[in-house]
């Protein structure tokens, strides 16, 4: 399980490096929740990549989101992944975050986001 979460979770570095909304995007299932502090929750695959475009262009310009993970526990069905991460801006600063991922297996063999939820550390 540790071996598939840690492929996906590159995903999201790869995709912000090369501001790739679309790749960003993949990494969640078509009814995929996004939950955001104290933002409404986001609702599937073009909700979620409409916040990743207008991420991966704010002025403090990211350049890096790292996620180093903590547990992984789950099934062959879904995965649970807790831990922490960064996104590296611009200007060399980190907005530090825990996060929770629920991974979940698609008919094509792949996993999925299906719940993508994080809190920023002050």
């Amino acid at each position: 399980m540790l071996k598939i979460v840690r492929k996906n979770d590159d995903l999201f570095s790869v995709g912000i490096k090369t501001k790739n909304a679309k790749l960003l995007c993949d990494i969640y299932s078509d009814s995929a929740q996004y939950v955001q502090p104290d933002r409404s929750i986001l609702d599937g695959k073009d909700s979620i990549r409409r916040e990743w475009e207008y991420f991966i262009l704010l002025k403090e310009k990211p350049l890096d989101l790292v996620l180093n993970i903590h547990e992984v526990r789950g099934n062959r069905e879904i995965i649970y992944e807790t831990g922490d991460g960064f996104t590296l801006l611009g200007d060399s600063t980190k907005w530090k975050f825990n996060y929770v991922n629920v991974w979940r297996l698609q008919k094509d063999g792949s996993y999925k986001l299906e719940i993508d939820t994080y809190n920023s550390l002050k």
